[in-house]
């Protein structure tokens, strides 16, 4: 059975480590996503958690269009459900 991976641009505070931005990525998106935030080949489902620079994560926020992330944070693609 394959099972449908919802993913999710995310940005933690570096103090607090707590979630300080979440914005859900378009399944329409994931193909350019995956190549903005360089998934790995052997990671066809970006089951993992991908660490993005500020400048990848603005990049993926302009193209799903929400606002821009606050800078200053650390940003990754991560999977949910």
């Amino acid at each position: 059975m394959n099972q449908h991976i919802a993913h999710r641009l995310v940005g933690y505070d570096v103090t607090t480590e707590r979630v300080a931005f979440e914005s859900v990525i378009p399944d329409r998106t994931m193909p350019l996503v995956r190549e903005i935030a360089r998934v790995d080949a052997d990671d066809p489902d970006a089951v993992g958690s991908y660490a993005l620079s500020a400048d990848q994560a603005h990049h993926i926020a302009d193209l799903i269009g929400v606002p821009p992330p606050p800078r200053g944070i650390d940003f990754f693609l991560e999977p949910g459900d």
